[in-house]
């Protein structure tokens, strides 16, 4: 039986032909057990194509249809870039969806987040180099300005940290209209509720910014769990996470006629022992590996992958499974890292976003590996043992050391000896001051003419949503 194997820097299945095999069965899911799509006014702008079938809100894609939409893809997907990430290009790393709990930086205990908090991490994120979605959901706001709420709040404190979602119409204008004013680019995204209907809602906001003629790139995401909105087995439960983004892909092309509609493919395996996300598993991690080739195999190259934890914090647990995912999946070819500072699916944490970023930076420095100089080893040892001098102040180390040692903020590199004469503090007190020193020294500040745009579009929101 074939097996999907990961080996060092490269993965196989055997004959390396399981791309094309789960590209294959998708299309017959999709043709066959079709995809529900309820908003019945998307439903009419598809039922102008040929190849495609309405019953019921399902709709039937013939196979050909399919492979018109994405076979663009598949040929960016085959002349993929060669860039290598993190030695070419950094690795980006992306803040998570927002939280509900947090982990009190200075108390650490477990709380609900409120604006203030939003604040503080947004900075903490930016100034940690970051981009993404905001850290956490601020408590303290009525639920019908939060969303709004985090975008202001996001784009008026980091140059790269945007909200999260968008549940309705109203309060997606509201965020366009911010974003034309910060000069940010705002995706639609569509989805899926597995197996295979897409979200009602997120079709409305698109359909109704269709109609406005709003050239805006669309995105379809799907995140089904092994055991209980997918098949425990594989191949099945790729071919059905596969099969919802490219039958997403092929409805968001055909009624907005665009080329910037993206999906990425995540799948979460379930610990059968309690029914919980497995997050940071060896089965989730290898999960992501197949995730990185598939999102290649359709073009979608710099698609950024999960590596997360199921730590309640940041311990030995989340230290593991944060540095295994990452490395893991760096070799594999990812381009990035989302959910930074995110246990579980709940709890965020900014001790673990500086941990984050520190993973990451050491995962940079392997992926980049060892330099070979063109200058002779034979001089330089030459010249070191009949001057009776030491490498230590040679020319060749003063010209190098810094660019090839990698110098961590976070981990020390002393004897225990040096660490005492140093009072050295212990890795979690050394990570709160680095955070609250980042959070401090944080010199981001939106123009004000542009804050103060912000803050009036934020106020008729809170007219008319309230």
């Amino acid at each position: 039986m074939d097996r999907f194997r990961l080996q060092l820097g490269r993965t196989i299945l055997e004959d390396g032909t399981w791309l094309k095999r789960i590209h294959k069965e998708a299309l017959q899911v999709i043709e066959k057990r079709r995809v529900e799509v309820r908003h019945r006014k998307v439903q009419a702008l598809l039922s102008n194509y040929e190849g495609t079938r309405i019953s019921n809100g399902r709709v039937y894609f013939k196979p050909w249809l399919v492979e018109d939409c994405i076979s663009s893809q598949i040929e960016k997907g085959k002349q993929c870039s060669s860039v290598r990430w993190g030695v070419d290009q950094p690795f980006e790393i992306i803040t998570g969806y927002p939280c509900l709990n947090l982990l009190d930086l200075d108390s650490g205990k477990y709380r609900t987040p409120n604006t203030q908090d939003l604040v503080q991490l947004t900075k903490l994120a930016d100034a940690l180099g970051m981009v993404g979605n905001a850290p956490v959901e601020p408590a303290d706001l009525p639920h019908a300005l939060r969303q709004l709420a985090m975008f202001k709040i996001c784009w008026q404190n980091s140059r790269h940290i945007g909200g999260a979602s968008m549940s309705s119409f109203e309060t997606a204008e509201y965020i366009y209209e911010m974003a034309q004013v910060v000069g940010k680019k705002l995706t639609l995204p569509v989805y899926v509720v597995n197996p295979l209907r897409l979200n009602d809602e997120c079709l409305e906001i698109i359909y109704r910014f269709l109609n406005r003629k709003v050239s805006l790139p669309l995105s379809v995401g799907t995140m089904p769990k092994t055991g209980l909105d997918a098949p425990f087995v594989f191949p099945a439960a790729l071919v059905q996470t596969v099969a919802e983004c490219i039958a997403g892909y092929t409805v968001l092309k055909l009624i907005s006629g665009k080329n910037n509609v993206r999906f990425g493919a995540t799948l979460i395996p379930i610990d059968m022992s309690n029914a919980g996300l497995a997050f940071g598993s060896p089965t989730y991690i290898l999960f992501k590996v197949m995730e990185v080739q598939i999102n290649k195999f359709y073009g979608m190259e710099g698609g950024v992958r999960i590596c997360g934890t199921m730590a309640k914090e940041p311990d030995a647990q989340a230290a593991v499974e944060r540095s295994m995912g990452i490395l893991t999946c760096a070799l594999a070819g990812a381009s990035g890292f989302s959910c930074a500072g995110k246990s579980q699916s709940e709890l965020f944490s900014p001790e673990l976003l500086v941990i984050d970023r520190e993973i990451v930076n050491y995962v940079t420095h392997l992926v980049k590996g060892i330099h070979f100089h063109e200058n002779s080893s034979v001089e330089i040892i030459k010249r070191v043992v009949e001057s009776n001098g030491s490498y230590l102040t040679d020319e060749s180390t003063l010209d190098n050391f810094r660019d090839e040692m990698w110098n961590s903020r976070l981990f020390e590199y002393t004897t225990l000896m040096q660490w005492q004469h140093n009072k050295g503090l212990s890795i979690r007190e050394k990570i709160r001051k680095i955070a609250r020193n980042l959070i401090s020294q944080h010199n981001f500040k939106l123009p004000r003419e542009e804050n103060r745009e912000l803050e009036a579009i934020y106020q008729r929101a809170m007219k008319q949503l309230l």
